[in-house]
């Protein structure tokens, strides 16, 4: 009987599975296994929100997906000022980092999967430009 690496592919809650201490779980794979913990819990406008950023953040990326292991502060910022390039309001901009922020930390937070990983939205100060007032 063979016995198992520590290495070996160990499946976790949601069939995503993890190698040793650093899993190469993509973005997708992260946001689509939160999104169904959160449609399970009855929390569908936090779903649609985290695949809303989701998107957004693979459109500036320009690709289907990116491991999120590739993720960093530089490319956070690059993608805030794509976002400005493209005229998103500050509010805007704010949303789509808030629920970026979210899926990471609770990948951090969550079976493991992004074990051994900081954070890089601990620099990031969500703008916000307040509504008008009514006259």
């Amino acid at each position: 009987m063979k016995s198992k690496s520590f290495y070996d592919p160990v499946p976790l809650s949601s069939g995503i599975t993890q190698k040793g201490l650093l899993p190469d779980i993509t973005l997708r794979e992260l946001t689509d296994a939160l999104e169904r913990e959160m449609i399970a819990l009855s929390h569908e406008r936090t779903a649609r929100a985290y695949r809303s950023a989701m998107r957004s953040f693979l459109c500036f990326y320009g690709k289907d997906d990116i491991p999120v292991s590739r993720l960093n502060s530089r490319l956070l910022v690059e993608y805030e000022q794509y976002l400005l390039a493209h005229s998103r309001t500050l509010n805007t901009i704010s949303f789509y980092m808030r629920n970026l922020r979210a899926i990471y930390n609770k990948g951090i937070k969550k079976d493991g999967w992004l074990r051994g990983r900081k954070s890089y939205f601990k620099w990031y100060t969500p703008g916000y430009n307040p509504p008008a007032k009514k006259p």
